[in-house]
């Protein structure tokens, strides 16, 4: 993705640019995941959901009104439920259809910033100002809450991934990398550890 000539694929070792000129709703796009098979949901920074498949490009509308604010990150789940990332909240887009919007006190704070399944099908959510936290979509609530206050090297989250062993990596806005095991923080890499940044 890019923050102001749209999407690009290499395929073949060939390029297919995607642009406003073939629908997308912007040059600068934030997010693309998966849609279905052969599809691909992008977002781009005026809040408007691309789909793309091999021959054309649509806008994805929704029945909720989604603010014109940049789409940070999507997912799609292994339960073929649709997150969305934005600083107006938390927006899913269930497998059944239903859409709903979370925002506080459902979640932390508005400002979302990367959303993660990890291999027991539990969500994590990265915000830009409250940490990371284990969300149920079927509550409708978090679970469990992790920012500086309980180990969190930041509060400003970018990423989340899962090692080999299970344990989630939380790459934060200059405080390195938090290793969460067994629902605790269990260490915080920093430039002291060897890393070149925090």
């Amino acid at each position: 993705t890019t923050y102001r000539n749209g999407l690009y694929q290499l395929r073949d070792g060939k390029f297919t640019n995607y642009s406003t000129h073939d629908g997308l709703a912007s040059k600068a796009i934030g997010s693309i995941c998966q849609f279905d098979e052969g599809r691909y949901l992008v977002g781009s920074i005026n809040g408007k959901l691309n789909v793309i498949d091999s021959t054309k490009v649509w806008e994805l509308k929704t029945r909720f009104e989604m603010p014109k604010d940049r789409i940070y990150h999507l997912m799609r789940d292994s339960k073929k439920n649709i997150w969305i990332c934005n600083y107006q909240g938390l927006y899913v887009i269930k497998a059944n259809g239903e859409e709903v919007h979370f925002e506080k006190p459902a979640i932390q704070g508005n400002l979302i910033r990367h959303v993660f399944e990890d291999s027991k099908g539990r969500v994590w959510i990265g915000s830009r100002s409250s940490g990371v936290s284990i969300f149920d979509l079927e509550k409708g609530q978090m679970i469990k809450q992790f920012n500086t206050e309980n180990g969190l090297g930041a509060n400003f989250v970018l990423s989340i991934k899962e090692d080999h062993k299970g344990r989630i990596l939380v790459g934060c806005v200059n405080g390195g990398l938090s290793i969460i095991e067994n629902d605790e923080v269990v260490k915080v890499l920093k430039i002291a550890d060897g890393l070149s940044s925090d």
